[in-house]
């Protein structure tokens, strides 16, 4: 995750010209009701939700699953209103329940923190991954289906 922050940021930098890079935003989300990892539905629970999310997604954004209830996505080039129009948006992308295989039906809340790196005032992939956990736990204080978003730029 690191690697993919860094390398866009870098690019930041270098492409000024290019709307694609004008920002970088880091939305880390987190999930609780997803089964463990050890049980049966959790594959199949865990391809719904980034099923799910990925028809959701710009273009412009690129998913990571950590392996421990968080996907974080990468999206590239939005005005800071848009990435936190965008960040809303897909803090609500849970709101209905999974149908699983079965029949039944999951729930699942989801938290978001998101932040933004600016082209006018870098940030490295550290001070964006931290700021957006701190809006995640921001966000987790709120309750279901909630977002929170900082400007990385302005708080560094």
């Amino acid at each position: 995750m690191e690697k993919v922050l860094t390398y866009a940021l870098d690019k930041m930098g270098t492409h000024s010209d290019s709307p694609w890079y004008r920002s970088t935003c880091l939305f880390v989300m987190e999930f609780q009701g997803v089964p463990d990892s050890g049980t049966a539905n959790s594959a199949a629970v865990w391809s719904m939700i980034t099923d799910r999310l990925q028809r959701q997604l710009s273009p412009r954004s690129w998913l990571h699953y950590d392996g421990n209830a968080r996907l974080y996505c990468v999206t590239l080039g939005m005005a800071i209103e848009a990435a936190a129009d965008y960040g809303e948006f897909l803090s609500t992308v849970l709101d209905e329940p999974l149908q699983l295989v079965d029949g039944s039906e999951l729930s699942v809340d989801l938290r978001v923190g998101g932040a933004i790196a600016r082209q006018t005032a870098p940030v490295t992939s550290q001070q964006l991954m931290t700021q957006a956990e701190k809006m995640l736990e921001k966000s987790s204080l709120w309750g279901r289906s909630r977002f929170r978003m900082i400007d990385a730029s302005a708080s560094s």
